[in-house]
Formats: structure tokens, sequence, C-alpha cells
């Protein structure tokens, strides 16, 4: 059976991004593993470690490359998209602060984990002896063994001993100013969400990226307007608990989607290695991420022209 129009443009824009996969593997990761600095908990091993994670999900839509693998797509842009704002925030602070907080809130979180699987096993109502005589041991032997460690980087990098109930490393609102300074963590109003961590990062990189066209030759990417007309449907797409945007679709409208959020993991992707390269000092791939950038994206240019590529809500 012939494909249709949408059908190929859906083709053409999943090996599009698949050559954006192959550029970065062949052009800048090899620069990027020679990087002295390897440690997450610093600045650039920071930025390098979330630079990981893009490519990881480059190699995950090579293997969904069909329209019905939506809900994967929506997956990996929404994770794209986090990835860079996190990239943003760790380049925009000059020390290894921010990396640094980031870790706490990781090792935070995952002491939180294994004391209620620990608890599971040994504590709950109703759990036979031989469901608690095995596996909470395991648990038991990282509390013990990390628990000090964990307590001291929360209360250093996120201000309490206490877990923060928040879903974002980044902290709460300050009362007076809409940036959370760096350093100690603030303790003002609400907890902080991906969007205040966006409304920041795109001031400071609109009052000092846009000045430094040199060293910015990808411009600022709009994560604000992004955040605003796709997070929503990133998450419609990705949840399992309605069909707010999948119920909606026939399945041109899946295919066009789809090949939106090709085009979107290409953009996401290709911002996420200009801050990476850019702040590691790597000018000559840099250079060659902006040429790679516009054959990219110039390929989906007729794909969108064409009304074959874009979020059908």
């Amino acid at each position: 059976m012939a494909m249709s129009e949408v059908e190929r443009a859906f083709v053409s824009a999943t090996y599009t991004l698949d050559e954006l996969r192959y550029q970065i593997n062949a052009e800048f990761r090899p620069a990027i593993e020679i990087l002295p600095d390897k440690d997450a908990h610093t600045r650039i091993g920071c930025l390098r470690a979330l630079s990981i994670r893009a490519v990881a999900w480059l190699a995950t839509f090579r293997r969904v490359d069909r329209g019905e693998h939506l809900q994967a797509h929506f997956a990996g842009v929404r994770s794209l998209l986090e990835t860079l704002v996190d990239m943003m925030l760790v380049s925009q602070d000059p020390t290894d602060t921010s990396a640094m907080q980031m870790y706490a809130w990781e090792q935070s979180a995952l002491l939180e984990h294994m004391k209620k699987c620990e608890d599971y096993y040994t504590k709950a109502s109703g759990r036979t002896i031989l469901m608690a005589s095995g596996p909470s041991v395991r648990y038991t032997d990282w509390i013990v063994k990390n628990k000090d460690t964990v307590l001291a980087l929360r209360k250093k990098y996120l201000g309490a001993t206490t877990h923060p109930n928040r879903n974002r490393w980044t902290g709460k609102k300050a009362k007076k100013s809409p940036k959370t300074p760096r350093g100690a963590p603030s303790r003002g109003g609400a907890n902080r969400t991906l969007y205040d961590d966006i409304e920041q990062v795109e001031t400071e990189a609109l009052t000092k990226d846009s000045r430094r066209s040199e060293t910015n030759p990808l411009g600022v990417y709009p994560l604000g307007k992004t955040h605003t007309l796709l997070y929503s449907p990133l998450n419609w797409g990705t949840h399992g608990s309605t069909l707010a945007l999948l119920g909606r679709l026939d399945t041109d409208g899946v295919t066009r989607t789809a090949a939106a959020a090709h085009l979107f993991a290409a953009e996401l992707t290709i911002h996420i290695f200009k801050i990476l390269l850019r702040e590691a000092g790597l000018t000559d791939q840099l250079d060659a991420l902006r040429a790679t950038a516009e054959r990219v994206l110039n390929r989906f240019a007729p794909l969108i022209a064409a009304g074959h590529v874009g979020i059908v809500l």
C-alpha cells in the first residue's frame, strides 16, 4: 500500500532526526568524551551528564519510528524540554552550586524512596514474614550507609534535613525577587515550578546571551512560548490517565503530531549541545553544530510549509 504525503513526511522527519543523532555521535561526542571533568557534581560535569540524556533520547526516537509511537515521542520531547531548562540553570551559575543542588535533591529523593521500600517490607500491616525477610535488607543497608551524607547534603543545599516537598530541585520562590539567589536555597514562598525556572533562565539569557552573538550563534530557544503552547499537550500525550489528546486524533493527525515531536526533539537537542559546547569552550565544534542545525532544520521547513508537521489539537 502506497504511503500518503503525511506518512512520507513523517518518514522524512524520522530520517532527519536520526541524521542529527549520527552527527552528534560522530562530530561532537568524541570531543565531549575527552573533557577532563566528568564529575556530575561539578558545573561542566553536570552539563555533560545532562547532554547524555539527550543522546539517549535520540537513540530511543530511532527505535520508535512510527506515528503510532506518539506517546513515546511526547515523553521524549517533554524530557528534552526539562533537560534544556536544567542545562540553562546550571550553565548560568558560574559556580558548582547548582550542580550540587541538583545532586543533593537526587540523593534526597533516593533516600526517601529507599525508606518507603524498607517500610513496605518491614513495617506495613499484613505483610508476611517471608516478604519481610529478604528484600528489605538491601534497602536498610543503603540507608545505614548513606543517610548521614544525604542529610548533610540536604542541610547545605536544600535548606533542611527533611526531603523537600516538591518535584523540582530548584527550591522555593523568593518572596521579593523572581529569581532564586545563588548559593543557599531560598526559604521564600511557594515551591518553584518548571515555568518559574523558565522565566528565570529566559530573563538571564535574553539580557546576557543575546548580547554575546559570537558565543551564541544559535540564539535563545523560546522556552516560555514552548512551555505555554506545548507542555499541556505533551503531558496529555504521555500520561495514561485521559484521552485529552489521543482521543481526538485520526490517523493523519497522529502522524502529523508525531512528526512535530521529531522537530521539537531536534530543536531542543541542538540547543542542549549548544550550551555544553559553549560552556566547555569547544568553539570549533560549536561552529560545526551551527552548520548541522541549519541543515537539519532546513529539511523540516518544506514539511512544515506543506502542513504535514504540526501538533493537532
